[in-house]
């Protein structure tokens, strides 16, 4: 046995990931996320009394916007998919055969939030109503979510059914584990 392989054979073996904790994630992670919703709603409060009867229609512009962006930039080479990741904290895991799935998934979503946040300007123009749009929208992405997981299903007979709380769960162990 060489001497390099000796020293590899003692080594240290490399820490399991610890498991979110709790306390930290009460008592920093929480109080933060407050305040960051407390900012964003006075944010939101500001901006629909600056634009006035806009307001509505540019703050759903604005959030769908930013939302696009987060599914659309983690699809940037070198970086794991919004969904892929939501995907590993699934029970299951993100079998080998799903990452391709997951990736165009997540490129619809980005895809489906854009859209949304040029449809939430049609009001600006005069073409439309916010709340009709807004209706609209919930309708749309809650059809697409539910129906994605009959798609999945189909496609992949293989895995253990998936169900919207199953990926609600998922999305939640996610957020966990990155505030853990």
């Amino acid at each position: 046995m060489s001497p390099l392989s000796a020293s590899a054979d003692i080594s240290p073996l490399p820490a399991e990931p610890s498991q979110p904790n709790r306390r930290r994630l009460l008592l920093v992670v929480l109080p933060i996320g407050l305040a960051l919703w407390g900012f964003e709603v006075a944010a939101g409060a500001t901006l629909l009394r600056w634009a006035g009867p806009a307001g509505g229609a540019l703050l759903a512009a604005v959030v769908n916007l930013l939302v696009a962006l987060r599914f659309g930039l983690s699809l940037r080479a070198g970086r794991m998919p919004l969904i892929s990741h939501y995907a590993r904290f699934d029970r299951q895991g993100l079998p080998p055969e799903v990452e391709g799935y997951t990736r165009a998934l997540t490129a619809l979503w980005a895809g489906l939030l854009l859209l949304a946040a040029l449809a939430h300007l049609l009001p600006l123009l005069g073409l439309g109503r916010t709340g009709v749009i807004l209706a609209a929208q919930a309708f749309l992405l809650l059809g697409v979510f539910l129906g994605e997981h009959a798609v999945r299903a189909r496609r992949f007979p293989q895995l253990r059914p998936v169900t919207p709380w199953g990926t609600l769960g998922a999305i939640g162990r996610s957020l966990g584990a990155r505030h853990g």
